[in-house]
């Protein structure tokens, strides 16, 4: 995963560029050895003894150097003619990154995988950056977004035999001692694995174990104190201090002294596992049970059959006609296969963006049998707010849907109004708009509905900028003011896009599975034929319009919101250069961290939204 999120990911390695791997021989190193030979780049690659430098040589790769030395570097240019490499994945520290960052070619990418020195705040010279370089800290964890998505493609990678198993040695729980000796002798290839199979073993090394008379006077000392929480800790308590092994002061100071080392860690565990997962199962069912115990049940058929379906989506036993689907763990995929069996089973028409504002069985409810319409269908209210404020309107990407926007908007201030601007034909009642133009008229219609009158507050993502930037020209046709024209993302046109969809059903895992992982099969999405019917009309018909437009200047001024990182699928190039041209104010440009799609999503999403909050004040 690791290898995997930074080559990838991150680092962008593509067929025929140069890598510099650190440390080959490790467990990281290897997987990035598999890697960059799938991609099929040439890869240069360090290791610490002739042993390793000998296994390197024996998988392919034909440079191979000492990572003890920092000669590493003539060698690589020597090798390279001086054009260095596009790729350093490193893991060494000290005068090694320098040393590394020298050899990298223009717009070069370092990956740090390595914190020593991020924690020791070593001073970086910036000389080298002046080739237009990146350097990104590595650091893989189930919080970053789409780290599913990522785990299922490195999985599809080894079903479809392009990755295989590294090389490791097996310890057993009562060889704790020998394998931290080996590991310190660096002497391993690959991975060192400490088993816990042996359950005799474990029992016979955790009867060994006593904890020290050190943490003894210590737990004595808190115990006999007589102040706070601990005074009053019970027998129970006590002894379970005791199987922990250490105090929570001593734990700090430990995880500090690992933060600080060099060394690969082997953490062995002297809890009971057992009792401790029976312990959070019986909390998290608790937690649950809580949450239910105000549930309001179903007061009629209809309800009873929404609940049932929410119950077989989101895997839960019991759900409430309030309970928020969100809350419940739903997403955006979930969403719209929820509302796609909804339309299929119950036989109504509900929109495909009706659990953004009302995300509960009461609120669909209410949009199944609806009091009279009051707002054009183009218009989704994400966030009601207040009501004296002026909206912010935000037009749907290329998808035609809003759900991108709901991150968004949960990080603006409550009080803020937000509309999403959905596409013409999402629920198949009409054919898809045709042109930029056509579709920023029938917006603005709808936008003038809510809001006759200015200032206007526009956004959107994508193709979605494109519409807003027409929808403001527009508004400036007619004398009425525009106070914010923010795009995210957005190309010119798709010309200036990089599509990396080649079929239809590629095209449609990608609109509803965020962008990310189109390696999933199609029948686990859940759509019936004719909404994939729609959505594939509305794509193409939004990816001309978005090829046909020709913008003109504008009398305002922009700001633009850029990503950081490149999509697998889909990226705008140098899109802000572009619309600075445009801008007759000007443009202010920011940068976003994620990608084309995931900048729209927490945590990277925050950007946007404090930016955005300063326009409203």
């Amino acid at each position: 995963m690791t290898a995997y999120y930074a080559l990838i990911k991150v680092g962008r390695l593509c067929k025929g560029e140069r890598i510099l791997i650190h440390a080959a021989s490790g467990g990281v190193g290897l997987a990035a050895v598999q890697i960059a030979q799938w991609i099929g780049a040439e890869i240069f690659a360090t290791a610490g003894n002739s042993e390793k430098r000998e296994f390197l040589h024996s998988i392919g790769i034909q440079h191979v150097m000492d990572s003890r030395s920092l000669d590493f570097a003539n060698e690589v240019m020597e090798y390279t003619e001086g054009k260095g490499v596009d790729v350093v994945l490193n893991s060494l520290g000290g005068e090694f990154i320098s040393k590394s960052l020298e050899i990298l070619a223009h717009l070069g990418r370092f990956l740090e995988l390595g914190v020593r020195d991020i924690y020791n705040n070593t001073p970086l010279g910036l000389q080298p950056f002046e080739k237009c370089l990146s350097f990104t800290a590595i650091n893989i964890s189930s919080y970053i977004p789409q780290f599913n998505a990522i785990f299922r493609e490195v999985v599809q990678h080894f079903n479809e035999g392009h990755f295989s198993a590294l090389p490791y040695r097996v310890f057993s729980a009562t060889e704790v001692t020998n394998a931290f000796e080996y590991m310190a002798s660096a002497k391993h290839i690959g991975k060192i694995i400490v088993s816990l199979e042996e359950k005799e073993s474990i029992k016979t090394l955790a009867a060994q174990y006593q904890p020290s008379s050190k943490t003894a006077r210590k737990l004595s000392k808190i115990v006999d104190s007589g102040n706070g929480k601990n005074a009053a800790m019970t027998k129970d308590e006590q002894q379970n201090l005791i199987n922990e092994g250490i105090l929570p002061t001593e734990g700090i100071a430990v995880f500090n002294r690992i933060l600080g080392s060099t060394s690969p860690q082997v953490i062995v565990s002297t809890r009971h596992l057992q009792s401790r997962i029976e312990h959070n199962i019986n909390s998290l069912k608790a937690a649950v049970q809580n949450r239910l115990v105000k549930q309001v049940h179903p007061r009629d058929e209809l309800e009873q059959k929404l609940i049932e379906i929410w119950q077989s989506f989101l895997g839960i036993e019991k759900v409430g006609i309030h309970d928020d689907f969100f809350d419940l763990g739903g997403d955006s995929l979930l969403a719209f296969q929820l509302i796609s069996k909804i339309r299929e089973s119950l036989q109504i028409d509900i929109s495909a963006n009706s659990l953004l504002n009302t995300p509960t069985i009461a609120g669909l409810i209410e949009q199944i049998q609806p009091t009279p319409q009051t707002l054009p269908s183009s218009l989704v209210e994400i966030q009601t707010g207040d009501n004296l404020k002026k909206p912010l309107f935000l037009v749907h990407p290329v998808s035609g849907n809003v759900y991108i926007y709901r991150d968004l908007a949960l990080h603006l201030e409550p009080e803020q109004p937000v509309y999403g601007i959905q596409a013409q034909g999402l629920l198949g009642e009409a054919a898809p708009l045709s042109s930029i133009e056509e579709m920023a008229a029938h917006y603005l219609e709808a936008i003038r509905v809510r809001q006759p009158e200015g200032p206007y507050y526009l956004g959107g993502s994508s193709l979605g900028g494109m519409v807003v930037f027409e929808i403001a020209q527009q508004l400036q046709a007619l004398g009425q003011k525009v106070a914010l024209l923010a795009m995210i993302d957005s190309p010119v046109s798709s010309n200036q896009t990089t599509f990396n969809l080649k079929t239809d059903e590629e095209i449609i895992k990608y609109i509803l599975n965020s962008g990310e992982n189109v390696s999933m099969h199609l029948d686990e999405l859940s759509q019936p034929q004719e909404h994939i019917h729609d959505l594939l009309k509305i794509f193409k018909q939004n990816k001309q319009a978005a090829r046909d437009y020709k913008p003109r200047v504008y009398p305002g001024r922009i700001i633009f919101f850029r990503a950081l990182e490149e999509n697998v699928y889909i990226n705008a190039k140098n899109a802000e250069r572009a619309w600075s041209g445009f801008a007759q104010q000007g443009m202010e440009v920011i940068d976003v961290p994620g990608n084309h799609i995931t900048m729209n999503y927490a945590p990277h999403v925050q950007v946007i939204a404090k930016r955005l909050k300063s326009c409203f004040e």
